[in-house]
């Protein structure tokens, strides 16, 4: 499976949270999306309760705040999904 990539990125308000919605390069297999939420486990961003559809991951952002680290932390763990998936295979 190809590498995975962010092809664009937007937020939109969702009452009093935002949601950071990631358009992916391409649909992750159950396999990838198992090992993204393996890895957003340890997150205290709440980036293990991201939904997936398709090619877009959605992640409710609680504090306007946290919206870069969240950005940056779910660049970084699909970075480190494609890592694992490609090192498992």
């Amino acid at each position: 499976m190809p590498s995975i990539t962010v092809r664009g990125f937007g937020v939109e308000a969702q009452g009093e949270h935002l949601l950071a919605s990631f358009t992916l390069s391409a649909t992750p297999s159950q396999a990838w999306v198992q090992c993204f939420r393996e890895l957003a486990s340890a997150s205290v961003l709440n980036i293990a309760a991201a939904t997936f559809q398709r090619n877009r991951l959605g992640i409710e952002v609680l504090d306007q705040k946290d919206l870069d680290m969240v950005i940056r932390a779910v660049e970084a763990m699909i970075d480190g999904v494609n890592f694992d998936v490609a090192f498992r295979q």
